[in-house]
C-alpha cells in the first residue's frame, strides 16, 4: 500500500511539471510564481513559497511523537501532502519565478523529505546533555550595595580558602571585611568607612569584575509629617536618603530653596526654615482646618527635590489620659505631709493618636479632664496644676493628714486613678548601739557605734537626733558620769567621755525610750611607756662621731603600739667609762646631738632613759665597742646607687650629690663607724674619681665637711671609679654609675601606713608621712610634684583635711586620709586612727 502511496505521488508530480512547461511554452509571458519546478538535483532544504509551506505542515504535525517510527513510510501524513496537489494548477496566474523552480521538486516529492523530519528521537535524546555540564565559574556582578558595603555575586559557589581581592585604580583596598552568604554564591565586603568614589575591580581565582563606585549623594527628600495644624513652628519631619535607599543625615547639606504657601490663604505669609531640629514649618497659625499647604524643598548641589500638599487638621486635644509615675521633690523619699514640689506624670494621647502633651487648659472643672480627691484633707486635686505637661503639686494642696488618697481624672473617653501615699516625716524613734568606734581615753570624746531607725521602721541617718532628748545612766559615775553623753552635731556622732580608767555599764535613753546598755572600758590616754630600738653602730673608731635624734629611738605606748616623744618626754642618753672615758652624754628631745666616742678602746654600756619630765619612765641599754686603730684591717666605701648627673653644674645640691661614707672593717667583718680629720677618715690620705671622657663629669669637693661626689653633664649614662688611698696605696675602689634622665617620680609611699592621733593633740601636718622619691632615691619636694596634691578624708566626722594637708581630728574614729598625685594619676592611702 505504502509504495502505492509513492507511486501515485510521483505520477502526479509528473503530470504538474507536465502541465507547468506546455504552459510555459505556449505563452511569451513567463508563468506566474509556480508552484514547482523541475530541477536536475534535489535539494533537501525547504523552500519559503506557500506551496511548500502547505506541503509541510502535515509533516510537522506527525514528526513530535517520539514514539513513531523513523522509517517515512510509516507517516500517514504523507496521504493528504499530495491533495493539496491540484490547487496548485492556479499558480500560472502569480509572477512567475525561475529562481525559484528548482526548489520546487523536493517539495512536491515527499517521500524522500519526511525522512529527516521523522527522526526527531535523536536531537531530543542529545538535547539534555549540556544541562549536565558544570556551569562555568566567574563573578556574574558586582555593585556598591551601600556606601560601605559592596557586594558580589558569583554563578557558582566559591570554594572555601578562594581569595578575594578587592583593589580601587590598581590599589589594593585595605581595613575590609567579608560576610558570605551560607551558599558560598555571594559575599559582601565590609568597611567601616564609606568607599571612596572610583573605579574597582573585584577579583578571584581567574575572574574579575570592573564596576564604579559614586560618592555618596542625596537621592531623595521624604517629608513625612503626618499632620499639621493651624499652629507655629512645626516640625515637617524631614529625612534625607542616599542612592542605597539609606537614611543619611540632615545635617550633610546645607544649600535649600524652601517655600510653603496655601493657594487659598495667598494673605498668610508661611516660611520653611531649616534648624538644627529640623525643617521648620513657620506661619501656620494664620490657616484653619481645611486648608491645603503646599510645601516645596530642593537641595540646590543635587537638585534633589520634594513637593507635598499637606491638608491642615483640626488642632489636637486631649482624647486619652492616663496617670503616670509620681516623681518626688528633691531630698524627699516619700511624699510627707503640707510638702510640695512633687510633679506626676501622665500618658495622654490626641484625636489622631499621637503623644500629647497637656497644658492648663485642659485639667481642672469645666475642661477636658476634671481630677477628683478622695480625700482633699490628703490631698485637694481642686489646687493641682499642669506644669511642662505634668501634674504639679503646689503649696497647699497637699495637706497636713496622714493617709493614702485616691486621684481620678474624668472626661470623654477618660477616666483613670491612682491612690497616692501621704506621711509625717521619718524622725528617730529607736536606737542600736553597739560598742565605741574605738579606744575610750580617759577625758577624750569617743563616737558610738549605733545606728537609727523612724517610726516606719526604716534605717534613718543620726542627722535628725534631737540631743536634748538623749540621756545616759551609768552604773560608775567614777569612770563615766551620766552627763558625759551628747549628740556631736558636727560630725552627727553619739558621744560619750570618761572621767577615769575603769569599766562602767552605761544605759542610753531616747525620748524617754530605753534603748539598750552597754559595758565600756575608759582607759588612761596613751603617753610614751618604754624605748623598743635603738638603730646606731655598734662599733667605734677612737674619737670618731655620730648623730643622735629622735629618728633612731623607737618607742611604744602603754597598749604596745608605736608613738612619738611628747612635748613632756625626753630620753636622756648616760654612758659608762673606762678610767673616765666615755661616749658624750646628752639629751634626746628632737634635733638631738652629736655623740662621741671615747679615745680609750673597749666596751661601753649606753643607757638611754625615758622621762616625762623629771619622772623616769623606762631604760634602754646598749653595748657598744671602742676598737684600736690596728684593729681596722681594710676600708670600704659605701654602696652609691645609680646617680643623677644631667645637670648642668653643680653648685646647687638638689639632694643628688652623694656623700662617701667610708666605714672600716675588722677582721671578724664588722663596720667600724670611723673618725675624720676633716673631710678624710683617720688613715686614708686621699679620695679620687676618674673621668674616662677627659671632661669633668664627675668631682669630688668637702660639702658640710664631708667629702662629696658630684656628677654633671652627663648624657645617657657615664661610670667612675671612687677610690680610697693610703701612704700611696690603693686600698679600695667603687664603680659609680651617672644617668642623665631627669628626675621623675618613681616611688610614691607613706613613712607609716596607719597613723594613731590623740583627739586632744590637735591638728597636724600629713605631709610628714608622705614619702615621694624619684628614680635615683632622691626625695621630691611635694610643692615640686607636677600637678600638685590633693586631699581628702574618707570620713570627715572622724577628721577633716584642708587643701594644704593639715589634718584636724574631730572625733575619735578611724578614717583614711587620701593624697591623690594628678600628675602621675596615683593615690596614696594613710590609715588614721583618732582616740
Amino acid at each position: 500500500m505504502n509504495n502505492y502511496k509513492k507511486k501515485s505521488i510521483k505520477v502526479v508530480v509528473f503530470i504538474i511539471a507536465i502541465i507547468m512547461a506546455a504552459a510555459s511554452m505556449t505563452s511569451c509571458v513567463k508563468p506566474p510564481v509556480p508552484s514547482v519546478q523541475p530541477s536536475p538535483s534535489h535539494s533537501p532544504l525547504p523552500t519559503t513559497t506557500e506551496s511548500e509551506t502547505q506541503t509541510q505542515k502535515p509533516t510537522s504535525t506527525a514528526t513530535p511523537e517520539p514514539s513513531q517510527s523513523s522509517e517515512p513510510t510509516a507517516t500517514p501524513t504523507a496521504v493528504p501532502t499530495a491533495t493539496p496537489v491540484p490547487t496548485a494548477t492556479p499558480a500560472p496566474t502569480a509572477t512567475p519565478a525561475p529562481t525559484v523552480t528548482p526548489t520546487a521538486v523536493p517539495t512536491a516529492t515527499p517521500s524522500p523529505t519526511p525522512i529527516p523530519t521523522a527522526t526527531p528521537a535523536p536531537t531530543q535524546t542529545a538535547t539534555p546533555a549540556p544541562s549536565s555540564t558544570p556551569a562555568a565559574f566567574g563573578i556574574s556582578d558586582a555593585y556598591a550595595s551601600g556606601p560601605k558595603e559592596i557586594t558580589v555575586q558569583f554563578s557558582a559557589a566559591v570554594q572555601a580558602g578562594a581569595v578575594l581581592v578587592l583593589k580601587i585604580s590598581g590599589q589594593d583596598v585595605s581595613g575590609t571585611s567579608l560576610s558570605w552568604a551560607a551558599d558560598r554564591r555571594s559575599v559582601k565586603i565590609f568597611k567601616t568607612t564609606a568607599y571612596s568614589a572610583g573605579d574597582y575591580t573585584v577579583s578571584i581565582s581567574d575572574s574579575s569584575k570592573s564596576f564604579r563606585i559614586d560618592a555618596e549623594k542625596l537621592s531623595q527628600i521624604n517629608i513625612t509629617v503626618e499632620h499639621l495644624f493651624a499652629a507655629n513652628n512645626q516640625d515637617l519631619k524631614v529625612t534625607f536618603s542616599n542612592q542605597y535607599g539609606m537614611a543619611i543625615p540632615l545635617t550633610s547639606y546645607t544649600n535649600f530653596t524652601l517655600s510653603a504657601m496655601c493657594s487659598s490663604k495667598a494673605s498668610v505669609t508661611l516660611g520653611i526654615s531649616k534648624t538644627s531640629a529640623g525643617f521648620i514649618l513657620s506661619g501656620a497659625q494664620g490657616l484653619a482646618a481645611n486648608d491645603v499647604v503646599r510645601l516645596f524643598i530642593v537641595e540646590n548641589t543635587t537638585g534633589t527635590s520634594i513637593t507635598k500638599e499637606v491638608t491642615i487638621s483640626e488642632s489636637p486635644r486631649v482624647a486619652s489620659f492616663t496617670f503616670g509615675q509620681l516623681q518626688l521633690a528633691s531630698g524627699n523619699s516619700n511624699v510627707l505631709v503640707n510638702s510640695s514640689g512633687h510633679y506626676l506624670t501622665v500618658n495622654a494621647k490626641d484625636q489622631y493618636n499621637q503623644a500629647y502633651t497637656i497644658l492648663p487648659a485642659d485639667i481642672g472643672l469645666n475642661k477636658p479632664v476634671i481630677l477628683t480627691s478622695s480625700d482633699t484633707q490628703i490631698i485637694d486635686a481642686n489646687k493641682i496644676t499642669v506644669t511642662s505637661g505634668k501634674l504639679y503639686f503646689p503649696a497647699g494642696s497637699i495637706g497636713s493628714k496622714e493617709g493614702t488618697v485616691t486621684l481620678t481624672a474624668v472626661g470623654q473617653g477618660i477616666s483613670s486613678s491612682i491612690q497616692i501615699n501621704v506621711s509625717s516625716p521619718a524622725v528617730i524613734t529607736t536606737l542600736n548601739i553597739t560598742g565605741t568606734e574605738g579606744t575610750l581615753f580617759i577625758n577624750e570624746w569617743t563616737a558610738l557605734s549605733a545606728a537609727a531607725k523612724d517610726q516606719y521602721g526604716n534605717a534613718i541617718a543620726l542627722d535628725t537626733l534631737d540631743g536634748s532628748k538623749l540621756m545616759m545612766l551609768t552604773t560608775n559615775t567614777q569612770v563615766i558620769t551620766n552627763s558625759n553623753i551628747r549628740f556631736n552635731t558636727a560630725n552627727k556622732k553619739i558621744e560619750v567621755k570618761g572621767i577615769a580608767a575603769g569599766t562602767a555599764t552605761i544605759h542610753i535613753s531616747y525620748n524617754n525610750i530605753a534603748q539598750g546598755s552597754l559595758d565600756i572600758q575608759v582607759l588612761a590616754a596613751a603617753v610614751p611607756t618604754y624605748i623598743t630600738d635603738v638603730s646606731i653602730p655598734v662599733y667605734y673608731q677612737k674619737n670618731s662621731s655620730v648623730n643622735l635624734t629622735a629618728a633612731v629611738v623607737k618607742i611604744a605606748d602603754q597598749y604596745e603600739k608605736e608613738i612619738a616623744l611628747t612635748l613632756s618626754h625626753s630620753i636622756v642618753v648616760t654612758s659608762s667609762n673606762i678610767s673616765g672615758a666615755k661616749f658624750t652624754e646628752g639629751t634626746i628631745t628632737g634635733a638631738g646631738y652629736t655623740m662621741n666616742a671615747p679615745s680609750a678602746s673597749g666596751m661601753y654600756m649606753l643607757t638611754f632613759t625615758l622621762k616625762n619630765g623629771t619622772s623616769v619612765v623606762s631604760t634602754y641599754d646598749i653595748t657598744l665597742v671602742v676598737v684600736d686603730d690596728d684593729k681596722i684591717v681594710d676600708y670600704k666605701i659605701q654602696a652609691i646607687p645609680v646617680m643623677y648627673g644631667g645637670a648642668a653644674d653643680t653648685t646647687t645640691d638638689t639632694g643628688h650629690w652623694k656623700p662617701i661614707i667610708v666605714t672600716g672593717q675588722l677582721a671578724t667583718g664588722q663596720s667600724v663607724n670611723l673618725a675624720y680629720t676633716g673631710t678624710l677618715p683617720s688613715g686614708i690620705d686621699q679620695i679620687t674619681c676618674t673621668n674616662e671622657s677627659g671632661i669633668n663629669n664627675f668631682v669630688l669637693e668637702d660639702v658640710a665637711g664631708v667629702r662629696t661626689l658630684k656628677a654633671q653633664n652627663v648624657t645617657g649614662t657615664m661610670t667612675t671609679a671612687v677610690k680610697i688611698w693610703k701612704t700611696g696605696q690603693e686600698l679600695y675602689s667603687l664603680n659609680v654609675t651617672a644617668s642623665g634622665a631627669v628626675p621623675a617620680l618613681t616611688t610614691l609611699a607613706s613613712t607609716q601606713t596607719s597613723v594613731t592621733k590623740g583627739l586632744s593633740a590637735g591638728a597636724f601636718q600629713i605631709n610628714q608621712y608622705i614619702d615621694v622619691k624619684d628614680q635615683y632615691g632622691v626625695s621630691i619636694p611635694l610643692s615640686s610634684i607636677p600637678g600638685g596634691l590633693t586631699y581628702m578624708s574618707t570620713k570627715s566626722s572622724v577628721a577633716s583635711v584642708n587643701s594644704s594637708g593639715i589634718v584636724t581630728p574631730i572625733t575619735v574614729g578611724t578614717c583614711e586620709i587620701r593624697i591623690y598625685f594628678s600628675g602621675s594619676d596615683r593615690t596614696l592611702v594613710i590609715n588614721l586612727t583618732i582616740n
